[in-house]
Order: C-alpha cells, then structure tokens, then sequence
C-alpha cells in the first residue's frame, strides 16, 4: 500500500500500465524515503478504462476539481510540474551539486520533468515538460535571474542549498515589479544543503 501523501505523479505510461511514481521506499536506517515507480498490468478487459481510472485516482490523490462535464463526470489531467532549479554548489560543505545529480535529478524524472542545464535552455528554448537548473556561480546570482524569469514556465522555484540561496529567490522576487503577483503564481522549494549538511 501506498500512502497518498507520498504520491508524486500517476499516469498511463508505455504498454499500457498504470505508473505511479511516489516517495515510499524507505532507506536502510537514516528514515529517509526515497523515490520509486510501481507498475500495475490492467486485465485486457480493462485497457479502455484505465485513462479514465487514472483520472479519478488523480482527482482523489490531488484533489484537483477538474472540469465538470456532468454532474456525474469529472474530467482531470494531472498537471505537469516544472521547476526552476538553483544549486549553490558551496553549500552543505561543497555536496549541494553531488546531492542534486545524485537524488534530486532522479525525484524529478519520476515526476515526469527533464532536467536541462540553463544554458541548453538558452540555446534551444524550454520544452513544456522540462525543469531548467542552474550552478550559481557568484553572489545574488538566482537573485537576479529570478528578476527577470518568465514565471508562467514553471510552477515550482527549488533552492539547493542553505538559507541563503533561499534569500536570494525570495529577494528577486520582491525586487520584481510584478512582486505581488509573483509571489501568489510560483512556489518555492528548498532542498537544505547548508552547513548543517
């Protein structure tokens, strides 16, 4: 059994399987929950049912309300989630960078979303199901991309690093002249990497 909390993303994947990707396997000792993918093979009577079971399974998971075709019909595609990534790779005693390729990459790829570098998006534009990171590499740098960012990209800024990368996505969003609004259309996230780390 999977408890819904540590649900990530559920969705029709290759052959036709129900995929649920969650949070739920624990790592040996440290209580640490760590990221997989359970598969379930429908009956082929079921195959035709199963979008549309997975959209009630998303609607009870995520409690997203859908769009009401009927009284008796609710219609949900789960959204993508797309995240703003920035990693301080001074943090957490010079780890931050090793923590983000060796576990946070793999977390978003089971929640749907590839991760490219900021320069590739630069080049070639950010796809709709792509995350962008970026390796700060001086002061306020997140600072003044955040000023700047087309917040409609993404639905999620992620901070890799300690209280003060954190500072600095927080601050360029009050710096922006859309502040107000900023702060009600993105979320932000922090995967602590400070010195405690």
């Amino acid at each position: 059994m999977i408890p819904f909390q540590y649900i990530l993303r559920i969705y029709v994947g290759e052959q036709d399987y129900l995929n649920i990707s969650a949070a739920a396997k624990p790592l040996k000792g440290n209580g640490k929950l760590w990221p997989d993918r359970y598969y379930f093979i429908p009956h082929d009577d079921d195959v035709e049912d199963l979008q549309e079971f997975v959209k009630y399974l998303n609607f009870a998971v995520f409690g997203h309300p859908g769009i009401l075709l009927s009284i008796r019909k609710l219609i949900l595609d789960p959204p993508l989630k797309t995240f703003r990534i920035f990693v301080n790779p001074k943090s957490g005693r010079g780890n931050a960078s090793k923590v983000f390729r060796e576990d946070i990459v793999v977390l978003f790829d089971l929640l749907g979303t590839t991760v490219i570098d900021d320069q590739t998006a630069a080049q070639r534009g950010v796809a709709p199901n792509e995350s962008v990171y970026t390796i700060t590499q001086r002061r306020d740098h997140a600072k003044d991309i955040v000023k700047s960012m087309q917040l409609d990209q993404f639905n999620t800024i992620v901070c890799v690093g300690g209280d003060g990368t954190v500072h600095e996505v927080i601050n360029g969003l009050a710096e922006r002249p859309d502040a107000p609004n900023a702060f009600k259309m993105i979320h932000i996230a922090t995967v602590p990497c400070g010195r405690s780390c």
